[in-house]
């Protein structure tokens, strides 16, 4: 019997008789899958710690360059965050090299949401396919600190997508409540 899996990182669809072969170790883990030609471009990228920094530093350089009123607030090994307003709109951004056990949460992003405004699922998002694909399995939500935050969490997104995703995010936030629910 075969069974169809995706790559988690292009989405490509890979065929198996067997859901993890003998050497699983070289094709995924327990919660995603890769095929031949994305492991063989992980491999070539080199060990995981100076890809994902590498890949941190790509998406805050992008976020800098077309968001300037947003400033770097803290850089550690595993965490970088970056805060301010974007369109009127508080925002604050973490870009994670390392994530929490237990959680898929890569790149999360809050972006400051009216209190009379309603909870949004994920369709409501509007995000393009391939973004709402990598949507942490709790994104989105709502939390509250200084103010209330639209909260939405992703697995992975590329350079670009942080962009698009903010502008997504902003944009939603902008609309006035009043009118969101016509």
């Amino acid at each position: 019997m075969l069974t169809e899996m995706r790559c988690g990182i292009c989405r490509e669809t890979v065929w198996t008789s067997h859901p993890w072969p003998e050497n699983w170790t070289a094709r995924g883990t327990t919660t995603g899958w890769l095929c031949f030609s994305c492991i063989e471009r992980v491999k070539a990228a080199g060990p995981w710690q100076i890809r994902r920094a590498a890949a941190v530093s790509a998406r805050h350089d992008a976020l800098i360059i077309r968001f300037p009123q947003l400033e770097t607030v803290k850089v550690t090994r595993a965490l970088v965050q970056l805060r301010g307003r974007v369109a009127g709109r508080l925002v604050e951004i973490r870009l994670r090299t390392r994530v929490r056990q237990d959680t898929d949460e890569r790149y999360i992003f809050h972006v400051e949401y009216d209190p009379s405004a309603p909870e949004l699922t994920a369709a409501e998002l509007g995000l393009p396919g391939n973004l709402a694909a990598v949507l942490s399995w709790e994104s989105p939500k709502t939390t509250r600190t200084e103010v209330r935050w639209l909260r939405v969490a992703f697995a992975h997104l590329g350079k670009l997508d942080v962009i698009t995703v903010l502008d997504r995010l902003v944009a939603i936030a902008s609309v006035p409540a009043e009118y969101e629910a016509e």
